[in-house]
């Protein structure tokens, strides 16, 4: 029955047999491959996630069912239980019936194990030839549509190749539920594809779905686009110009604007293109996005119709402006008028007690001056966009350098009428001199150039005279100004010029120069000049003190983890040992300086705590040495059984390192760990306990020559 021809005829498929003979798959396996009689197996054609199809059972498990029907059958003759007819009082030989068994029976049995599994395997060809039907459509099977849809997006495919995708996996999904059927016969088979079939649907319904749906979000984002630059354009040819330069660039931009409409036109064309294909594959297109697209679409005819109005109105604007211009031009002549009457009058001012005064006109009429170059380009510019002749404003140019000398000479007389008050009467001890020292003869020289400039100027001339008279009278004070303001003065010098002049004088908010003047304390120029010439020696030594500290304030010690001893050694010290000799010896020649005596302790200080760092770290340095060479030996149980004494005294030592260290690289500024108490005593002691723990092991290493005369030839490392 199951080896019986096929009742469909064969058409053009895979190759394969059936117990022997060359046969094909139909093209159409809606109806199956059937025989006389009904299908034995049912099996199900799966779809694995991960892209992959599989028969459950699998065809090898269908033939150990198949065969395994013959064996249990046979074994379950051994267990039918012999019977009796109690009306002959027949009595059974044995409690069951005898097996079937014996060389025939063997070989008999034995062909039907054959048979049954020849018919199994060749009807297997239908399955297998089934998967590899459906493995015709890979981009099915094997896609992740949630991946590739994202992978396609990200590529930004032109719109036609995502239209021939969505119907590349809807026919290939259509062909499959056409092609099989949902339970394909297969002689003795029955393949059940309907949950597979339905899966491949859904991943093709899906990914038009997820396609068609970014697609749709991508023409609505066109569309939105377009209406806001439609907008943009609209509210630009609305827009009412402020000034003749705005009008410009409006009446550019009404005649320039057709080629932005174009562009924005083709975009509109794009998202109809969308549009019309979501429409084909009826696709659920939101009701709003369609509003917003036609909303779009009209957008064009109103900037034709809103250019078209523009062009009229901006004509009258323009007229508008011209009559503006006229008007304007005439105003800005008459301000020039006032501005060259206003610059003339500076030609009679001669007062310099009203200098500020006139600084405040000079400050006002500087200003008009460069307003008025300012304007002069606005009206020239605009002469230009109104095809205008150019008018000339050469005299506002000629008025500045006219004027500029004037102005110079009344704002420099304004800050020296400012500034002496506070010179003379104003607390000494504010005074900048080097401000003063600049200031005094860069208006001395302003004056003296001043006087040549308006030679035959009386008015100016005479300013200008007055200004380098006085500041002629000043200019002795300099000097004086200079020595006292020494930054290095200090209350001792102070007191000394006071017991020279016989006066007191302190630098307090009292002192002024006035008064200085008035005890002639000049009379004293020789004395004062040697005091200030002490005081800058002094200063400068105090700044070289003040700067050695300062160097030490971020230099910090590099504490090392060595090696997995839960400590510390010291490493990179070349940097602070450099700046240990080099302040050493300046401090040294400091000290033998006479301009040093009155920094005596604060040098001695300072001295003193240079030599105990460079002490400390000498001491340091040779006890982490010795602590290295010992450190491993000590660390042996057997050397400490054999040398007591000195493992008692290393390990005191290593206790001291252990915490110094700790402590060290705990804050490594090298000033916070010089303060450590008793840090040089304690590396001293420490190395003098090294010292006998180190003669210790010598003699041991003796002991050990002695007993055995080979170790003569080794060091002690």
């Amino acid at each position: 029955g199951a080896g019986s021809k096929p009742a469909t005829a064969a058409t053009e498929g895979p190759e394969g047999n059936w117990f022997g003979e060359d046969e094909k798959l139909p093209e159409d396996l809606t109806l199956g491959v059937r025989s006389e009689h009904r299908a034995m197996f049912l099996i199900d054609l799966k779809y694995d996630p991960e892209g992959r199809l599989v028969l459950e059972p699998s065809l090898e498990k269908v033939e150990e069912v198949a065969v395994s029907v013959i064996t249990d059958l046979v074994e379950a003759t051994k267990q039918i239980v012999s019977f009796q007819v109690d009306v002959i009082n027949a009595k059974p030989s044995a409690t069951h019936l005898e097996p079937c068994s014996g060389d025939d029976f063997d070989k008999l049995m034995n062909d039907c194990v054959a048979r049954v599994r020849s018919s199994v395997q060749d009807n297997a060809f239908g399955p297998r030839s089934l998967v590899r039907e459906f493995e015709k459509y890979p981009f099915l099977i094997e896609t992740n549509v949630d991946t590739y849809v994202n992978d396609w997006i990200e590529a930004a495919h032109p719109l036609m190749d995502s239209k021939a995708e969505i119907e590349r996996f809807i026919t290939g999904s259509e062909a499959v539920q056409t092609r099989f059927a949902s339970d394909t016969v297969l002689r003795m088979y029955v393949v059940s594809c309907a949950e597979t079939k339905t899966m491949l649907y859904n991943k093709a319904m899906k990914l038009k779905h997820l396609m068609l749906t970014q697609i749709a979000a991508e023409a609505r984002e066109q569309s939105g686009n377009m209406v806001q630059s439609f907008s943009g354009i609209l509210d630009k040819l609305q827009e009412s110009p402020e000034d003749p330069e705005q009008l410009a660039i409006l009446q550019d931009y009404v005649k320039d604007c057709d080629q932005e409409v174009e562009e924005l036109a083709r975009e509109i064309g794009k998202a109809r293109e969308k549009l019309d294909l979501l429409e084909a594959f009826e696709f659920d297109v939101d009701r709003d996005d369609f509003e917003l697209y036609w909303q779009a679409y009209s957008k064009p005819r109103e900037v034709d119709t809103m250019r078209k109005a523009a062009i009229p109105r901006q004509e009258e604007d323009r007229v508008k402006f011209m009559q503006k211009l006229q008007e304007a031009a005439n105003e800005f002549q008459k301000e020039l008028q006032s501005i060259d009457t206003d610059v003339n009058n500076f030609f009679t001012y001669n007062d310099l007690e009203q200098a500020e005064e006139y600084s405040g006109q000079v400050m006002v009429l500087n200003q008009r001056l460069l307003e008025a170059a300012e304007q002069a380009q606005v009206v020239n510019s605009r002469e230009k966009l109104f095809d205008f002749p150019q008018t000339s404003f050469d005299e506002i140019e000629s008025m500045v350098q006219v004027f500029k000398p004037y102005a110079d000479l009344w704002s420099i007389a304004s800050e020296f009428q400012k500034s002496f008050p506070n010179w003379m009467y104003g607390p000494f001890n504010t005074l900048d001199a080097e401000q003063i020292d600049s200031n005094v003869n860069t208006w001395w020289k302003f004056a003296w150039r001043a006087e040549k400039t308006f030679d035959g100027k009386a008015e100016p001339q005479s300013v200008a005279a007055t200004l380098k008279e006085r500041l002629d009278t000043f200019k002795p004070n300099l000097p004086l100004i200079a020595a006292l303001r020494n930054p290095g003065m200090r209350d001792r010098h102070w007191s000394k010029l006071s017991a020279e002049v016989g006066e007191t004088i302190y630098p307090d908010v009292s002192l002024t120069l006035k008064y200085l003047l008035e005890i002639d304390i000049n009379k004293h120029e020789q004395f004062i000049t040697t005091l200030s010439e002490q005081a800058a020696k002094e200063y400068g030594f105090e700044r070289t003190l003040d700067k050695m500290k300062t160097e030490w304030r971020d230099l910090q010690f590099e504490f090392s983890p060595y090696k997995d001893s839960g400590t510390f050694v010291l490493k990179g010290i070349e940097e602070t040992v450099m700046l240990l000799d080099d302040q050493i010896v300046k401090v040294q020649a400091m000290r033998g300086s006479p301009y040093a005596k009155p920094l005596e302790a604060v040098v001695v200080e300072w001295s003193n705590k240079l030599v105990y760092m460079q002490d400390v770290l000498e001491e340091w340095l040779k006890c982490q040495k010795t602590w290295l060479y010992l450190e491993p030996i000590f660390a042996s149980p057997d050397i400490m059984r054999q040398m007591p004494t000195e493992g008692r005294r290393f390990q005191k030592v290593d206790q001291m390192w252990r915490s110094t260290m700790q402590t060290g690289a705990d804050a490594p500024a090298v000033m916070q760990v010089m303060t450590i108490d008793n840090l040089k005593q304690h590396f001293l002691e420490a190395n003098k306990t090294l010292d006998l723990v180190q003669k210790g092991l010598n003699d041991y290493l003796e002991t050990k020559r002695s007993a055995f005369p080979r170790f003569y030839f080794l060091s002690n490392d």
